[in-house]
């Protein structure tokens, strides 16, 4: 019977055709059923009712002090994330851990270091930024405590308030350096005080601050008043307790000196023209912290957090804040609100897990199911973009193959050509590996048929070389010459020495 096979074809044409639009369709339709399934769990979440709007209490001590202005920035950014901060000024740190304990307050902003003693309702949210200690000392003995802090003695020196954590280490420091209480003149003036005063005479002859760069109170000193920053370049040291206690009795200290760090005052923060100071001061510091009582709702503090750590807050000092600083050692126990944020902060497969026992059985199911259709048409995608990678290297390899047989059924084999085609095959195979090993190429099935294939066109080139060598040998025996000679006219080279 007679058979139409140009009919034929075309139709096996068409079939094919076909099953390759029946298979990108399928491929098409498994993503998007994957992306439908992702995008009805996105709106089942978002459609969850808004969290409720949260209302806190805040101290950062005094109005006058840097750490308030602090505060207030965090209330400012706090309103867009539907939390209010309303911030109330206190003595200092000591009476802000006294009122948050008490549950008067809801958060601080402390300084660190401090020994909360018996405040068992104090919980730490986070470590922010190291705040310097300056002291400050009028320029006229400014020269004297520079060379030996000594000098301060007889001199009234200004603690700070005593509910403040400035007075509990500047009190501890100057027991550090060898200054006894009596052979100082204590003076407890607040920062309003300081700034207040404009009588120079009853001014302070030093002044002890612990405050974040650059402290308004430590300005207005330098400028309106002639102070000058000393350096007390010890931290270390008195972190170890190297030098021995001027007080040997039992008595509890005021701060945690693990808790004390090396920190720096950078030349002409507080003035240009004298510069003050007009080098880097090396000083100590603690870190400020924020504090909140336990019994805070865990998600108000995992909302404040956000704030901190995600808003223009984060960029108030230098370096800007990072949750990493959450993985320091807590100087007081963690926040339940903070152990639950540090818990959504995991890596991103245990945080997958914990959110779907956590989420509703809707939500669970639409994520399931999409990430499955989707991984399924991810896998489909790789496995063939797999195959066309190796593909493409099997279709580099038979055109040298077929440029073999070119050679090979001319009438003059070009031994360069072959030598050529010989190294381009051994570029194409390490390419491949190192692309295999690199995991850009999968199957272990296809790379061992490409490195077959490569062998057999290496040894079929081998096999073509050897033959021209055997003719080039032949050929310099007849003629009375090297053999080396032939071999280099063949490769279009000259063996003459140079």
């Amino acid at each position: 019977m007679f058979r139409d096979t140009k009919w034929e074809t075309r139709a096996e044409d068409i079939m094919a055709l076909g099953f390759r639009l029946r298979r990108s369709l399928w491929d098409w339709l498994v993503a998007a059923l994957g992306v439908a399934a992702l995008g009805v769990a996105a709106l089942i979440y978002v459609r969850q009712p808004d969290a409720r709007p949260v209302r806190l209490t805040i101290t950062a001590g005094s109005a006058e002090g840097l750490r308030h202005q602090v505060a207030l920035t965090l209330a400012g950014e706090a309103k867009g994330r539907g939390v209010e901060i309303r911030p109330k000024p206190t003595a200092g740190s000591e009476e802000a851990l006294n009122r948050v304990d008490a549950g008067a307050l809801d958060l601080a902003l402390v300084q660190g270091g401090l020994d909360i003693g018996p405040r068992g309702n104090v919980r730490q949210v986070a470590a922010l930024y190291v705040e310097p200690l300056h002291l400050l000392v009028k320029e006229e003995i400014h020269a004297d405590v520079s060379r030996h802090l000594a000098a301060l003695r007889g001199k009234v020196v200004n603690l700070s308030e005593p509910e403040s954590g400035t007075f509990v280490l500047a009190r501890e420091v100057l027991d550090f350096v060898g200054l006894r209480r009596g052979d100082l003149n204590h003076a407890t003036m607040s920062y309003a005080q300081l700034v207040g005063e404009r009588d120079r005479g009853k001014l302070p002859d030093a002044v002890f601050m612990v405050s974040l760069l650059p402290s308004p109170v430590a300005k207005h000193l330098v400028t309106e008043q002639r102070y000058r920053l000393v350096p007390l370049p010890f931290a270390r040291a008195f972190a170890l307790g190297a030098v021995a206690e001027s007080d040997p009795s039992p008595v509890r200290r005021g701060v945690e000196r693990s808790s004390v760090f090396d920190a720096l005052i950078p030349a002409y923060t507080y003035a240009v023209d004298p510069p003050v100071p007009a080098d880097v001061v090396n000083t100590l510091g603690t870190r400020l912290l924020l504090v909140a009582n336990k019994n805070v709702d865990a998600d108000a503090i995992g909302r404040v957090l956000d704030v901190v750590f995600t808003t223009r807050f984060a960029q108030l000092a230098l370096p800007p804040l990072d949750p990493k600083l959450l993985d320091l050692p807590p100087e007081l126990p963690w926040h339940e609100g903070t152990l639950a944020y540090l818990g959504r902060q995991k890596p991103l497969i245990a945080a997958d897990v914990i959110d779907l026992l956590e989420k509703e059985i809707s939500i669970g199911a639409a994520m399931v199911g999409g990430t499955f259709f989707l991984w399924q048409w991810f896998r489909r995608r790789v496995r063939r973009r797999r195959d066309v990678g190796f593909g493409l290297y099997l279709k580099r390899v038979m055109a040298v193959e077929r440029k073999a047989e070119e050679l090979e059924s001319s009438a003059v084999i070009d031994l360069a050509e072959l030598l050529r085609l010989q190294h381009e095959l051994g570029g194409l195979r390490l390419e491949a590996l190192e692309r295999y090993a690199a995991g850009e190429l999968e199957g272990e099935e296809l790379m061992s048929g490409f490195l077959a294939h490569v062998g057999d066109a290496r040894g079929y080139l081998t096999r073509l070389i050897l033959h021209v060598r055997e003719n080039l040998e032949k050929s310099a025996r007849a003629q009375g010459r090297p053999a080396g000679a032939l071999w280099h006219e063949a490769l279009g080279e000259s063996d003459e020495e140079p």
